[in-house]
């Protein structure tokens, strides 16, 4: 599991076992009865358990930006953006006025208050309103969306409909990573970079309703980004420290 693999983080080696009784396999205190695992850390989670969206933006041609989680969530592009070079592979360039991608939201999607990771790259030119969207779904109506967002003061956070929470400073014209966590209800963290800079526990429990899903802008458009998007990804639990600093560094 190449996540493992970061500079001062902790290292795990495992081998499949022939014995069928795998004794030794399931005393070793890690996630998997079936693997032999030695290290430091030895619960590290696979990095694609709970992934139930992922856009990469590599077709680099047509109109429809597949999810590659497996689930379904194909969006299509509407009003016009671009495929460019992205930070990894393709990407999509989105100009601030009309474009975005309307994703059909599967019932895999975090409902509720349950726990979720949202991260993507992106690469901002510009600011288009107060709230500029990256990655938006659930309902218009309080507390029953959630998702990724740059303010027009530089800041990044979760997007509730009517609830704001920001940290951070995002600078224009280059590629920069983002991650934000759920978990417990309440436990927001954001990271970029790769690196955790804040946790906010004030704000209600959210009470996502799967009713829609956009990239570049918020569910009922408006509010759009202006700049490039690459590799979003959507979680069903909330991924740990190290493995959004893996997932920096992997795509960096």
């Amino acid at each position: 599991y190449y996540y493992t693999f970061v500079v001062g983080g902790s290292y795990a080696l495992y081998t499949m076992l022939e014995d069928p009784k795998n004794i030794a396999s399931k005393n070793d205190n890690d996630n998997y009865p079936h693997l032999y695992s030695v290290g430091t850390n030895k619960r590290l989670i696979d990095q694609a358990q709970g992934l139930v969206g992922y856009w990469s933006f590599d077709e680099g041609t047509g109109t429809i930006a597949y999810d590659y989680s497996g689930n379904n969530n194909h969006g299509t592009l509407y009003n016009g953006p671009q495929w460019v070079d992205g930070k990894v592979g393709k990407a999509l360039s989105f100009d601030g006025v009309n474009d975005y991608v309307n994703c059909i939201p599967s019932p895999y999607l975090p409902a509720g208050s349950f726990s979720r990771t949202i991260i993507a790259w992106l690469n901002q030119s510009g600011y288009t309103a107060g709230i500029n969207h990256i990655f938006h779904y659930g309902n218009g109506s309080y507390n029953q969306a959630f998702g990724l967002a740059v303010y027009n003061d530089t800041k990044f956070g979760a997007h509730e409909w009517s609830i704001y929470t920001r940290y951070g400073s995002v600078p224009l014209n280059q590629w920069i990573f983002l991650a934000i966590t759920l978990s417990g209800n309440t436990i927001k963290k954001y990271y970029q970079n790769g690196t955790l800079i804040a946790i906010h526990t004030n704000d209600p429990a959210p009470n996502t309703i799967l009713n829609s899903c956009k990239i570049g802008t918020r569910i009922s458009p408006a509010e759009y980004f202006r700049g490039l998007i690459d590799e979003v990804r959507i979680y069903n639990r909330a991924l740990s420290d190290e493995e959004i600093k893996a997932l920096y560094e992997v795509t960096k």
